[in-house]
């Protein structure tokens, strides 16, 4: 008798629904991380993405994708398994398929006669290279953004985000200007989102 009075009743908890959790993490008290855990920018926008992509000539833009996908695999990885490749490491895979092809069409070309560097020449290599190019690009964006709205949705963050984001808005919204802006807004969003979260939890 006595030893069930003294014995500690442990409560039992589940992650809150999303009914229970309404408002974004960047409401959520201070942070108890650690001191050896690193804390990951939460401070991403849209604004700064295309002024400092437009004085950079790009190169920007080479640098905050591929922060993005070290920091998305920083907060995904331990849950999910998964690796998003670094931006940069894209760009240059798909400079050695363009170089490989035109490897490969000069060879052709020199072994049917036909004048290399000529206009045909660079017409094969942009019809063979480009699309491959453009796959590989859209497949890393697709990719990228099903993991950000997947872990959106594990940490029970009510923020719409995925796939179908980039598709209607960077994709088919570009035929209305607009289009990319707004998903670059959301993608900025949804990381900060993400960032804050990890760095209140430490996990």
């Amino acid at each position: 008798m006595q030893n069930a009075q003294n014995r500690r009743v442990v409560p039992q908890t589940r992650p809150p629904t999303q009914h229970q959790r309404q408002k974004a993490p960047a409401a959520s008290s201070t942070p108890t991380t650690t001191s050896t855990t690193k804390q990951l920018r939460t401070n991403r926008g849209m604004i700064k993405f295309y002024l400092l992509s437009i004085i950079t000539l790009g190169i920007y833009a080479i640098v905050f994708y591929s922060i993005l996908a070290r920091d998305l695999n920083t907060v995904a990885s331990p849950h999910d398994g998964k690796r998003t490749m670094p931006y940069w490491a894209t760009l240059l895979i798909a400079i050695g398929v363009v170089i490989v092809v035109a490897i490969g069409t000069t060879i052709a070309f020199a072994i049917m006669g036909l004048e290399i560097g000529s206009l045909m020449y660079m017409v094969v290599i942009y019809l063979i290279a480009l699309p491959i190019v453009i796959i590989m690009e859209l497949a890393w964006f697709h990719r990228m953004s099903n993991r950000v709205g997947d872990e959106l949705q594990r940490r029970y963050i009510q923020y719409s985000f995925d796939a179908g984001t980039f598709w209607i808005w960077f994709i088919l919204g570009s035929f209305i200007i607009v289009g990319p802006f707004i998903y670059i807004f959301k993608l900025c969003k949804s990381m900060n989102f993400l960032c804050e979260d990890y760095n209140a939890s430490a996990r």
